[in-house]
């Protein structure tokens, strides 16, 4: 994914920490317990999980023809053609966008990792 987004390591996990307390900051606003939450170890393996998923699920659109060029499917009869990198780089990004995730941990899991952070308080 690094070689087709033309990034390093460090972009990439940046733009993972952003949207992840982008998500955070949507479902449980500036408290506590977010931090709480983007501490925890759990929380960050459930999110990277995710990630990755939305990477295969990205990754299966995508094809690159021998001439450098990308294609995305968008649908079975729709597919767009990405010929610079940011491109591809807006298409991620837009992809991974942290306000249209749909998809929630095991709410256990949060509330253990709450039950927790109250402990600490």
């Amino acid at each position: 994914m690094l070689l087709l987004l033309g990034v390093d390591l460090d972009w990439l996990t940046w733009l993972r920490m952003e949207n992840m307390v982008a998500w955070l900051c949507k479902e449980y606003g500036d408290g506590s317990y977010r931090n709480a939450i983007a501490s925890s170890p759990e929380f960050k393996t459930w999110w990277l999980a995710q990630w990755a998923s939305r990477d295969a699920a990205l990754s299966s659109r995508i094809k690159v023809l021998n001439t450098g060029v990308m294609t995305h499917s968008v649908s079975p009869d729709t597919t767009h053609f990405i010929h610079e990198q940011e491109e591809f780089r807006e298409l991620y990004v837009a992809y991974h966008d942290p306000l249209k995730m749909t998809k929630y941990p095991d709410r256990e899991i949060i509330n253990e990792i709450i039950k927790t952070a109250r402990k600490a308080a």
